[in-house]
C-alpha cells in the first residue's frame, strides 16, 4: 500500500486518526477495519 506524505490525504487521515472514521462507520465495517 502506498502512503502519501501529504497528511490531507483521506488514505493517510484514515491511518493516522483511525478512531475518527472507525467511529463513523456502521459496526460490521468497524469491526472489519479493527482487524
Amino acid at each position: 500500500m502506498v502512503v502519501h506524505p501529504r497528511p490531507e490525504h483521506p488514505l493517510v487521515d484514515v491511518l493516522e486518526q483511525p478512531a475518527l472514521p472507525v467511529a463513523a462507520t456502521p459496526t460490521k465495517t468497524r469491526k472489519i477495519m479493527l482487524q
